[in-house]
């Protein structure tokens, strides 16, 4: 290999994972300019054509993306302190619920539990077992909002990169 990719998308898009059985590319596309008639919205896209496969408009501004291990679900938050759970293919919404006080800046999906990691402009950290958004954990004493999360392999521990430009690993609870 050369280095090169071997795809590259043309459009205004961040925050992309692959997701769904079919190698699709999720991403968020913003409007350069944010209004009513250009909100956000979520996009499959077949990362060989460039094609639109699926895509859901969001009422809010969007910040985060999260898709599980087995690239079957996803997870976007945003402005509106709630998290959605979709499943990736069709891109239809199978959950949703208030996670935060603030802006959700951060998610991720643990390895090979049904928790999700959420993380807020409310400075905390917060782990949930999405399928019933029932709150497992709470961490708190971030001086600013989470921007990346990482689960270690086992599940164990969770890594937070903020703002505040400090690495934090926090120790998640064993499951009962």
């Amino acid at each position: 290999q050369d280095g090169s990719p071997i795809a590259a998308l043309k459009r205004n898009v961040y925050q992309a994972a692959f997701a769904g059985t079919q190698g699709w590319i999720a991403a968020f596309e913003r409007p350069k300019i944010t209004n009513p008639e250009n909100p956000d919205r979520i996009l499959l896209i077949d990362p060989s054509t460039d094609q639109i496969r699926a895509s859901l408009t969001s009422a809010h501004r969007l910040n985060a993306l999260a898709a599980s291990a087995d690239r079957k679900l996803l997870a976007i938050a945003g402005d509106d302190q709630r998290v959605t759970i979709l499943d990736a293919d069709p891109l239809t919404e199978l959950h949703r619920f208030r996670a935060h006080d603030a802006a959700i800046t951060a998610l991720k999906f643990h390895p090979s539990n049904p928790i999700l990691a959420t993380g807020s402009a409310d400075f905390s950290i917060r782990l949930w077992d999405y399928s019933t958004a029932t709150l497992r954990q709470t961490f708190l004493g971030l001086d600013g909002r989470p921007v990346t999360m990482s689960f270690s392999p086992n599940g164990k521990m969770l890594a937070v990169d903020g703002m505040e430009r400090a690495f934090r690993i926090y120790e998640v609870e064993a499951d009962d």
